[in-house]
């Protein structure tokens, strides 16, 4: 059975962003925080000291689908002119700012808290990220291909 704790597995190096940022300035702070950390897909949002949230790459993609992506952008340029308008469209969509897009949904949890529940809160959230805090201090974030190394790891030992 996992012992380890959220402390034994959180990752206390993240990109972060001001929640004022633009989607644009987010995407960039993780592909440059990817160059050496290639799991990592999302940043802390930060308004000023506080703990928003968090922004993903698939949540930005989330908010140019709003835009970019709709039914009615596609009927109402046509085939020829739907990558250009659709260009545009994600560029006007990639200005917004990141509080418009930030995931408050992030299961927040204690240095402390055992593995087995912090994945049961990810789980529960729907959520690929957890958020260690305390004091109201964003410590570290834990991924779910963390909990999942975990797992391996204590299937090995006691198999």
């Amino acid at each position: 059975m996992i012992r380890k704790r959220a402390w034994d597995v959180m990752r206390s190096e993240y990109p972060s962003v001001g929640s004022e940022q633009t989607l644009e300035e987010a995407a960039a702070a993780i592909r440059n925080f990817r160059e050496t950390r290639p799991d990592m897909d999302a940043a802390a949002v930060f308004d000023g000291e506080n703990y928003q949230g968090l922004i993903g790459a698939f949540t930005i993609l989330k908010a140019l689908e709003k835009s970019a992506l709709t039914d009615s952008l596609r009927l109402s340029v046509g085939p020829e002119d739907f990558e250009a308008t659709f260009r545009d469209e994600c560029h006007q969509c990639l200005k917004a700012s990141v509080a418009s897009a930030v995931d408050k949904k992030i299961p927040v949890l204690p240095p402390g808290e055992p593995l087995f529940l912090v994945m049961d809160a990810m789980l529960k959230a729907d959520r690929p990220y957890a958020a260690i805090m305390e004091g109201g201090k964003l410590h570290g974030l834990v991924l779910a291909c963390d909990v999942l190394k975990e797992l391996q790891i204590d299937a090995k030992e006691s198999g």
